[in-house]
């Protein structure tokens, strides 16, 4: 019969100051400027994308229009993502050092930094 180590359980819980769990503004500074490297190739494959277009020759209004309004599209989207993936790293950040801790994590969270052991 095999038995199955438990993973530790948190710290108990302390009396934190919220202040304290929260990133400080360099971290979020260093996780924006991570986020925007790893978007750059789409961000240039996207002006390289309308470059190409405009380069193929005589451009009409409305396609020059097109063009502008899938080029502005392309970047809402990345902004976008950008945005969505700032949000998810600082809201596991924010549950990482609360588990750590010992403060109460949102649902779900608590297995993953066990399971991430």
């Amino acid at each position: 019969m095999t038995t199955h180590a438990r993973p530790p359980p948190p710290p108990a819980p302390t009396n934190h100051d919220p202040k304290d769990l929260e990133p400080d503004d360099e971290w979020k500074t260093q996780l924006k400027a991570r986020i925007q490297l790893s978007l750059a190739s789409l961000v240039d494959e996207a002006k390289q994308n309308q470059l190409t277009e405009l380069r193929k020759g005589v451009v009409s209004p409305e396609t020059r229009v097109r063009l502008q309004e899938e080029y502005k599209a392309a970047m809402a989207n990345i902004k976008s993502m950008a945005s969505e993936q700032y949000e998810a790293e600082l809201e596991k950040e924010r549950n990482q050092r609360r588990w750590i801790a010992g403060e109460p994590t949102a649902p779900g969270w608590e297995k993953f930094f066990v399971a991430e052991q």
